[in-house]
């Protein structure tokens, strides 16, 4: 199983996702600024497929000063993949 398929591989205990996500939830409940939202969103890893997408389409920039979650895409390609 590839990491893309088993994100447990890099999150043994699942309590800082569900943090994510109920800070999400919250944001959303309380009607907070997109902004707001966009930033919670980014500690969500992204899944390593989508990072290399984004990473041809829009650039290593991109996804560096977006301060985007790449645990998976960094355990999926390795630490140096986005210099590759």
């Amino acid at each position: 199983m590839t990491t893309a398929t088993n994100p447990k591989k890099h999150y043994p205990d699942n309590s800082k996702m569900l943090d994510i996500v109920e800070e999400y939830l919250a944001a959303m409940k309380r009607k907070a600024p997109i902004e707001e939202i966009r930033e919670i969103t980014k500690h969500i890893p992204v899944d390593p497929r989508h990072a290399s997408f984004m990473k041809r389409q829009y650039g290593k920039e991109f996804l560096l000063e977006g301060k985007f979650n790449l645990t998976l895409a960094n355990a999926e390609y390795g630490e140096g993949w986005l210099d590759e």
